[in-house]
C-alpha cells in the first residue's frame, strides 16, 4: 500500500527513510504532484515521465487511486497535480477527479497538448472530451 506520508517526510526532512520507524508529519506540503500514468501520444524531449503509447502494468489501480486521493484529502493538501504522460490517456481519470471533488480536494489538470485536449474557439476555458468538473 502506498503511503503517502512516509514519502513527503523523507522529502521534507531530507532524510532517506529506512526501516520500520514511523515518521510523523507536523505540517502537510503545500502540493502533491502525481505523475499518474506514463502513457502519451507525444514523446517531448523535455519530458521526464519516459512516455510510451499505452499505460505501464505498474500504474495504480482505480481503487489504489481512490485510496491516494484519501490520503492527500486526510492530509488537507491545498494542491492536487496530476500530471503524466498524458492524464487524459487513464481512462478512470474522470472518476479519480470526481472522487477527489467529493473529498475537497483541490484538483489541478496537467494534459498534453494532443487531440484529447483542445481549448474552446469562443473562450479561453480548457474543455475536455470526458467533460471533466471545472473548479471555480
Amino acid at each position: 500500500m502506498l503511503r503517502i506520508a512516509v514519502f513527503v517526510n523523507a522529502a521534507r526532512m531530507k532524510l532517506l527513510h529506512r526501516g520500520a520507524r514511523p515518521v510523523i508529519l507536523l505540517s502537510p506540503p503545500l502540493v502533491v504532484i502525481w505523475e499518474m500514468t506514463q502513457a502519451c501520444d507525444l514523446k517531448c524531449m523535455h519530458c521526464r515521465a519516459s512516455a510510451q503509447p499505452h499505460r505501464h502494468a505498474l500504474e495504480l489501480s482505480a481503487a489504489e487511486a481512490f485510496n491516494l486521493v484519501d490520503q492527500v484529502a486526510n492530509m488537507r493538501v491545498p494542491m492536487f497535480v496530476l500530471t503524466g504522460g498524458d492524464p487524459l490517456k487513464r481512462p478512470d481519470l474522470q472518476a479519480i477527479v470526481q472522487y477527489a471533488r467529493r473529498r475537497s480536494v483541490k484538483t489541478s489538470l496537467t494534459p498534453s497538448a494532443t487531440p484529447l485536449f483542445t481549448f474552446a474557439r469562443d473562450s479561453s476555458t480548457p474543455e475536455q472530451s470526458s467533460s471533466l468538473p471545472v473548479h471555480e
